[in-house]
């Protein structure tokens, strides 16, 4: 890699680990406030659409600032599959989150994934896991409930 194209990406790369680290866990709304702050007080050159959160974007090798929708596939699915438990319909959401689990499970780091009922998480897992056919991983359910805590 080049030394500007270093010096792009690494500066982008480092607004973009900011936002996941500090609010990663935060609703989107958060996000996006955090986002528009860093937009506000930085000099770094930050994604083109003032009106689109920078959370919607990720840092490319050549560092440039990708939309996250452009990597969303176009997919069609026959209407008797539409409710299969299989079937995962991209999002942008599940493309970042998916992105973010490639990135866990090849460092082979281990990792919770926690959230309310019906949020998708085994859902995102299974499909990563899928896309990763050659990863061999040990999966462990916990179910938790409210009572618990």
């Amino acid at each position: 890699m080049q030394q500007d194209q270093m010096e792009r990406y690494m500066t982008k790369y480092l607004v973009y680990s900011l936002l996941w680290s500090m609010s990663g866990d935060s609703r989107i709304k958060v996000r996006q406030e955090l986002g528009d702050f860093i937009r506000s007080i930085t000099t770094i050159p930050m994604p083109p659409q003032a009106n689109v959160a920078i959370i919607d974007f990720e840092v490319s090798t050549s560092g440039e600032w990708v939309a996250w929708q452009s990597k969303v596939p176009q997919v069609e699915v026959e209407t008797h599959k539409v409710a299969a438990p299989d079937v995962v319909i991209p999002t942008i959401d599940t493309v970042r989150h998916e992105s973010l689990l490639y990135t866990w499970l090849a460092e082979h780091k281990p990792l919770v994934l926690c959230g309310p009922p019906g949020s998708g998480k085994t859902m995102t897992l299974f499909s990563a896991l899928r896309a990763l056919p050659d990863m061999e991983v040990s999966v462990d359910f916990i179910q938790c409930s409210e009572s618990i805590a």
